[in-house]
């Protein structure tokens, strides 16, 4: 369901996956898993703003499962513009409230031409190594791309 209320759009999901199948320490198992999502967008003054907040429960979870029975993301997005579009910085957040675990992506594309964009950004992790983000912490990461298209 999505909504909108003048510059604001208000969404939820629900979604229930049956016969998911979750890696576990023995060998991978089907279950049934249920998921929901919120979201709150805010699209003014040529800025983009997203807060968004996913929750996932594992029905018949056990011990042996690698993931835990319920987990729980947090994102927030933010981008712009300028330069006539040309210019375009954006960041991203992912925070693993329940464990406390991040990743982080600042980024910055830029429209050479209508064929060709080149972008550069950089993957942040934070968190213990047992946590979802926290396992990368290590392995942050600088990138660089060039897209052409044709």
């Amino acid at each position: 369901m999505a909504n909108a209320l003048g510059a604001w759009v208000v969404r939820t999901e629900v979604a229930v996956n049956t016969n998911e199948i979750i890696t576990t320490t023995v060998a991978p198992v089907d279950t049934t898993t249920w998921n929901a999502a919120l979201g709150l967008d805010h699209n003014a003054n040529n800025w983009f703003i997203s807060a968004q907040v996913f929750v996932r429960y594992i029905q018949n979870w056990d011990k042996i499962m690698l993931e835990k029975v319920n987990s729980s993301f947090f994102t927030l997005l933010a981008s712009t513009d300028y330069m006539n579009d040309k210019l375009k910085p954006e960041m991203i957040a992912l925070i693993s409230y329940a464990e406390g675990s991040t990743l982080i992506r600042p980024k910055v594309s830029y429209e050479f031409s209508d064929a060709v964009l080149g972008r550069v950004g950089v993957d942040m992790f934070t968190g213990d190594n047992a946590d979802f983000f926290g396992q990368f912490a290590n392995n942050d990461r600088f990138y660089t791309e060039i897209e052409y298209t044709f």
